[in-house]
């Protein structure tokens, strides 16, 4: 098992690739290929690509339009077992005891609607859990650094860039009392990408 799957929040371990500290990462997860960086406007891909020369790589930028990230907001949730330190030309003495978790949960990005991201066991995947009060359709999403592509009548997202593709799992939306399935789809209009 890959031992950097999991969430991280960031203590200023994360590096842009010129080896400077990024501040508005609030929390991170490292995969193979690619690192998910959850910020405080919505959630930045960077793929990349290393090689004997230098390291490739394609970013994706996705806001969540009028949404409030706050890192009083967030939980974290199901520790994995070890830690991490790191120690960075920018942080000499060291980022020390970093722990990573399976889920983390950004309460009311927007009312009523929590952002939680989650590594099953496989993939790492996020869902907005909607509440009674919560509007879904306040979900608004503008895209940069990658063409978007929507697939099987707007349940699924693909993000391509020079360097490959992120594509986002199906839509799917449950009632949290009786698991009915409602139907919900993404659809593009001029501001971005909205749920419908």
């Amino acid at each position: 098992m890959n031992r950097y799957i999991g969430f991280e929040k960031n203590f200023g371990q994360v590096q842009s690739f010129e080896g400077t500290t990024v501040y508005d990462v609030l929390f991170r997860a490292k995969l193979e290929g690619y690192g998910i960086f959850i910020t405080k406007k919505g959630v930045s891909y960077v793929i990349y690509t290393p090689s004997e020369r230098n390291t490739e790589y394609a970013r994706i930028d996705i806001e969540l339009i009028g949404s409030k990230l706050r890192e009083e907001n967030i939980s974290y949730e199901e520790p994995l077992p070890g830690y991490s330190n790191y120690y960075l030309p920018s942080c000499p003495g060291g980022v020390l005891w970093v722990m990573t978790y399976r889920k983390v949960r950004i309460k009311d990005v927007y009312p009523g609607i929590d952002w939680v991201w989650r590594y099953d066991g496989e993939k790492v995947h996020h869902e907005f859990e909607v509440k009674k009060r919560g509007d879904v359709s306040r979900i608004k999403m503008r895209v940069t650094g990658a063409d978007v592509e929507l697939k099987d009548d707007g349940k699924k997202l693909t993000f391509s860039t020079p360097l490959g593709k992120i594509e986002d799992g199906e839509l799917r939306s449950f009632g949290k009392s009786s698991l009915r399935e409602f139907e919900v789809f993404y659809k593009k209009d001029r501001h971005g990408i909205i749920f419908h």
